[in-house]
């Protein structure tokens, strides 16, 4: 991807701390510009004689937008567990709906200013629902989390109707792949079953582990967000779907993992698969199979999925090592 776009733009980040904020940050690293990083936490250091930065420790609110004025705004900032937002919904309002029109009457207030804004949401908004999905099908969040997404999608619409800005939101599927902590809990199931099997652990998958997803690459996640920057006038006030429209089960998907991790163990314990009995406060949302289409994003930008599913096991695997 020619990157020669965002020379000289300054560039705000929210939740920069975060997975697909922190592979964003890299991919960055060799463009002259400013890069503003927001963070709840102290953000580790980036090498690059490129790329200056600007880190902004504490909640959104505190980002002086008359001050930075950033071009570009990748709002990532979020709780990201459907569980958390059902034990504490007016948390999750506060974290998701509040922090967005925080950031837009901050942007109103400046004369002249109308950046643009691409809003990381998700595919679950779509919840229970066994169709093939394309933008065309009506979302129906059955959880709390998934309703503040598309909440904070529609308010996108609005206020770049109201040309305060250019939004736009983009539905990710399941992201996979290398990046800091990759191990973490927090970085994908995906990921944590490839540090399992590379352990030789035992992986334990729900019932019979036949649920569809879709798991999408983090480099080609990267991407969108960068292409839907690049694309904003053909793209703004819309939801749209990054899917890299093939389903595979999460069984199938971890007896590949297992599969290419085989000759990274040599002669190491190999992992195995027990199906566990699902919890009983599993939420339904977790029940759900996802087959979806990104084609209307592909044919509004220049970007589509380039990272098969085996390749980026192979990419994920040698990451972990």
């Amino acid at each position: 991807m020619d990157l020669n776009y965002f020379y000289g733009k300054r560039i705000l980040i929210t939740g920069a701390s975060g997975y697909i904020a922190s592979a964003l940050v890299n991919r960055l690293c060799d463009v002259d510009t400013l890069v503003i990083r927001q963070s709840r936490k102290e953000l580790d250091a980036v090498t690059s004689t490129h790329l200056k930065i600007v880190d902004i420790v504490g909640p959104v609110e505190n980002i002086d937008f008359d001050m930075y004025r950033p071009d570009i705004v990748f709002h990532l900032s979020a709780q990201t567990s459907a569980y958390e937002s059902n034990k504490n919904p007016s948390v999750d309002v506060k974290a998701s709906v509040s922090t967005l029109v925080n950031i837009f009457e901050k942007i109103k207030k400046i004369r002249g200013y109308k950046p643009t804004l691409i809003f990381a949401s998700t595919c679950t908004v779509y919840g229970i629902n066994n169709e093939f999905l394309s933008e065309e099908t009506s979302p129906n969040p059955i959880t709390l989390y998934d309703l503040n997404k598309l909440h904070c999608e529609n308010y996108i619409k609005i206020f770049t109707k109201m040309n305060v800005l250019n939004g736009a939101s983009l539905r990710l599927a399941n992201v996979y792949g290398p990046g800091p902590n990759a191990r973490l809990k927090d970085r994908g199931i995906l990921n944590m079953m490839t540090a399992r099997a590379l352990d030789g652990s035992t992986i334990n998958i729900y019932g019979k582990g036949n649920y569809l997803r879709d798991y999408i690459f983090i480099d080609d996640v990267i991407d969108a967000f960068l292409c839907a920057s690049m694309s904003i006038e053909k793209i703004k006030g819309k939801s749209l779907n990054i899917c890299s429209g093939i389903s595979i089960t999460l069984r199938d998907a971890v007896k590949e993992i297992i599969k290419l991790v085989g000759p990274y163990k040599l002669k190491g314990k190999k992992s195995k698969i027990e199906f566990i009995s699902e919890p009983q406060d599993m939420l339904e949302i977790d029940k759900r199979n996802f087959s979806g289409s990104s084609k209307l994003f592909q044919s509004l930008t220049d970007w589509k999925p380039k990272v098969e599913f085996s390749k980026g096991i192979e990419n994920t695997i040698q990451s972990l090592e």
